[in-house]
C-alpha cells in the first residue's frame, strides 16, 4: 500500500491484516487517496490536488519538464559545462522542485573567477599589483624653471597646474597709475596681458614665455602651499617666500591693486600702484 503525505512525498506502509478508517464513507473513495497529515492522522485527499512528479531532461542550454515547461540556463564560464549538468540530472531522482533547485545551484560562480580593479593583474590565478605610473608633477617639484605649487586634473585626466618663479623682485605695479581693465580675480594671465607701463609685468616677461602676475585667487593657492615651495627653494639656496606683501594682478581701481600678505596675521588688502612691493610671477602647465 502506498500512502502520499501532505508534503507530496511517498511512503510505503506494510499492513498485516485489515485496516479501517473512521469517518470515511465507502462511497467517497473514488478519486481520493489516503494521506498522513502532519499530526500523524490518516485522512482522505482528492487526487487532483496532489502535484504530479516531473521528469527533467537537458538539451544544450535548456532544462525541460515533462509538463511542457522549460528553464533557459545562463551562459556558463570555463568552470562549468552543460554535459556536467546533464550527468547530474540523469543521476538524480527528481521528485520535488527542491531537487530541481539543487541542480540549478550548480550554476554558482566559479571560485577561480576573479574580477580585478585598476592596478591589479590576474594571470593564471596569480594576483599581482601593477602600480599606476607615477604622475609627472607633484607639489614642490622643480620643473619648467619654477616650483609646482598647485595641481589639478582636467577633463581628460591630464595634470594641470601652476609653478612659481624661483626669483622675486620688489617693484611698482604701475609707473603712472591708470585704469587697465585687469579686473579678474581668477585669471592672472588675462590681467597681465592688459597691464601697461608696469615694472612687475616687465619682470615677469623677462623670465620667458608664459610667465605672468598671479591673480588674487592664484596667489591664495601659492600661500596655502608655500611650505612645499619653500622646502624646494631652501634645498637650492634660493630666496624663500617671506612674510612680506606680494602684488597680485587683480586691479581695484585706477590707483590701487590687490595685495596679499604672507604674514598669517595680516589679511589680504590693496596697495597703491606706485608702491614697491614683492612680486613672484607664475606660469601654468
Amino acid at each position: 500500500m502506498v500512502i502520499h503525505t501532505t508534503t507530496n512525498s511517498q511512503e510505503l506502509m506494510e499492513i498485516d491484516g485489515n485496516i479501517r478508517l473512521k469517518n470515511i464513507e465507502n462511497n467517497n473513495v473514488e478519486n481520493n487517496i489516503l494521506v498522513i497529515q502532519p499530526d500523524g492522522v490518516l485522512a482522505k485527499r482528492d487526487i487532483s490536488t496532489i502535484q504530479n512528479n516531473q521528469s527533467l531532461s537537458i538539451s544544450n542550454d535548456t532544462i525541460f519538464l515533462t509538463s511542457g515547461g522549460f528553464v533557459k540556463l545562463p551562459q556558463l564560464d570555463h568552470c562549468h559545462n552543460y554535459e556536467y549538468l546533464e550527468e547530474e540530472i540523469n543521476n538524480t531522482e527528481m521528485s520535488t522542485i527542491l531537487d530541481f533547485l539543487r541542480i540549478l545551484r550548480l550554476l554558482k560562480p566559479c571560485q577561480n573567477t576573479f574580477i580585478a580593479g585598476d592596478g591589479i593583474d590576474i594571470t593564471n590565478n596569480v594576483i599581482s599589483v601593477n602600480p599606476k605610473e607615477r604622475s609627472p608633477y607633484y607639489l614642490g617639484k622643480d620643473t619648467l624653471g619654477g616650483i609646482v605649487f598647485y595641481i589639478y586634473e582636467d577633463s581628460s585626466g591630464s595634470q594641470r597646474g601652476f609653478i612659481v618663479s624661483k626669483m622675486q623682485a620688489e617693484l611698482k605695479w604701475q609707473n603712472n597709475p591708470v585704469l587697465t581693465g585687469a579686473v579678474k580675480l581668477h585669471d592672472g594671465a588675462y590681467n597681465t596681458a592688459r597691464m601697461s607701463d608696469s615694472p612687475i609685468k616687465d619682470f615677469a616677461l623677462s623670465l620667458g614665455e608664459g610667465w605672468f602676475i598671479p591673480s588674487l585667487d592664484e596667489i591664495l593657492w601659492l600661500y596655502r602651499n608655500r611650505i612645499h615651495v619653500n622646502k624646494s627653494l631652501e634645498s637650492q639656496n634660493m630666496p624663500l617666500l617671506g612674510i612680506g606683501r606680494y602684488w597680485t594682478s587683480s586691479e581695484v581701481d585706477s590707483s590701487r591693486a590687490g595685495v596679499h600678505s604672507f604674514d598669517p596675521l595680516i589679511l589680504s588688502s590693496t596697495g597703491t600702484k606706485a608702491e614697491e612691493l614683492l612680486i613672484r610671477p607664475i606660469k601654468s602647465f
